[in-house]
């Protein structure tokens, strides 16, 4: 009930006011965000880190054999002791254009995982909600931990970590909400009545700061001990589902239609029936998630 987003995408989806990317902004996007992906690839293949591509781009690369064509993002995910190496330490080794943002470096959270920006492209967004920070393309990356041998331990945790990601999404849209984001998710009855929840518990947790809740957060989803079972604490959906660790790390290596390779999770199919279920029948135009585009630039292109 608190959830903004399937309200926005209905909303937006049919909204002829909504910018959506054209044909070839989406292939130049594409193209641009598989140079990044490839250039944090190479970092992690020089560390001996595990990484994988991550949701719609498992997706894309096993019933598309590419992208989705309508795909605008890029994710991958880590094992969090990998994650937390990439993001402490060897994020610094990205091209000087790249700014990596996450609660383990020192340029802090924007969100719950792990942000890497190309800060010499331009792609602000609709109903961006994130605090300030240098817009432009970016990847999600996203740490996976280890499921605690107590199942209550598990679902305790879930409670907790959905509660505090429930007032983080306030408390960001109390600070940082656009005039276009409120009329987007208020153009519906039941997106007002989110929006109206959110600015409640917004105002009454406001006075803890965003990055104190990211924090807070992440701390409460950490697990090391080793249990062969792993899950997304970050996410608001599967993510808690546990998850055999085979199907994700290690990650195995695909060629994609385009001769492009990639690293997909170890076993690609039982990772998308484990995240999607009927993953393989295409979704009606009005379920299509997309980013929704104020500004979009890349290096040379006009």
């Amino acid at each position: 009930m608190f959830r903004a987003q399937k309200h926005i995408t209905s909303t937006a989806n049919s909204n002829s006011n909504v910018r959506l990317l054209s044909r070839q902004e989406l292939g130049q996007l594409q193209a641009h965000l598989w140079r990044m992906y490839k250039d944090i690839e190479a970092i992690c293949i020089r560390h001996n880190l595990q990484m994988c591509l991550a949701a719609g781009n498992v997706l894309g690369a096993v019933r598309h054999n590419g992208w989705i064509p309508w795909d605008d993002d890029l994710d991958v995910c880590m094992p969090r002791e990998d994650y937390d190496k990439f993001m402490n330490i060897y994020s610094k080794e990205l091209p000087d254009k790249y700014i990596a943002y996450s609660v383990e470096n020192e340029n802090g959270p924007i969100i719950r995982f792990g942000k890497i920006i190309d800060r010499e492209t331009e792609f602000s967004q609709l109903i961006d909600l994130y605090p300030a920070h240098k817009e432009g393309v970016f990847i999600d990356v996203f740490p996976y931990d280890n499921v605690p041998r107590s199942k209550f331990k598990h679902k305790l945790r879930q409670m907790l970590a959905y509660g505090i990601m429930m007032i983080q999404n306030s408390v960001n849209q109390r600070k940082n909400a656009t005039k276009e984001y409120a009329s987007v998710l208020c153009s519906s009855h039941g997106g007002k009545n989110v929006y109206r929840i959110r600015e409640m518990l917004g105002f009454l947790f406001g006075v803890v700061s965003l990055k104190t809740w990211f924090k807070l957060h992440d701390r409460l989803i950490r697990n090391c001990e080793k249990t062969g079972l792993l899950y997304c604490g970050a996410s608001t959906t599967t993510g808690w589902i546990p998850i055999p660790e085979s199907y994700l790390f290690p990650a195995k290596k695909v060629t994609l239609a385009n001769g492009e390779d990639c690293l997909l999770p170890g076993e690609p199919e039982k990772y998308l029936d484990h995240v999607y279920g009927n993953w393989r029948t295409i979704p009606d135009d009005t379920d299509k998630w997309h980013h929704y585009v104020k500004e979009f630039k890349l290096p040379g292109t006009n």
